[in-house]
């Protein structure tokens, strides 16, 4: 037996919290072949207050209501939730025309591409994306 001692880490590297609000770029990839595709986007991840504000906003939404949950309505809160998590985007074009990082067009985005929600949801609830190699 070893009688190494494992090395001291400091927790504060691994603060996701702050580094999930900072946010963090994936690079999407096409749907079918993964192929990099050259489009953009910066998150915050799911430790962000940016998150954690927007599920609690629907939460509250939800326990004003009282009724069942639609699938639809589970599928829009996640829009609504990744939305207001994207920070900004880069390459973003829609039918010819480069799409500004507005909460409008991120939720229309999302709505449209769900390849593309898949893949920022996975991203942003991942938090090894947000922490140092």
């Amino acid at each position: 037996m070893s009688d190494k001692k494992p090395a001291v880490i400091d927790l504060a590297s691994l603060d996701t919290a702050a580094l999930c609000e900072q946010g963090a770029e994936l690079e999407l990839t096409h749907p079918a072949t993964d192929a990099p595709l050259g489009v953009y986007l910066t998150l915050a991840g799911m430790d962000s207050k940016i998150w954690r504000k927007a599920v609690a906003a629907l939460a509250e939404k939800r326990m004003a209501k009282r009724g069942k949950v639609s699938a639809e309505e589970i599928q829009e809160r996640g829009i609504e939730i990744l939305a207001r998590c994207t920070l900004s985007w880069r390459n973003v074009v829609v039918d010819g025309q480069e799409l500004p990082c507005t909460l409008d067009n991120a939720r229309l985005a999302y709505r449209r591409f769900p390849w593309m929600r898949e893949q920022a949801d996975a991203f942003a609830s991942d938090r090894g994306a947000y922490l140092p190699d």
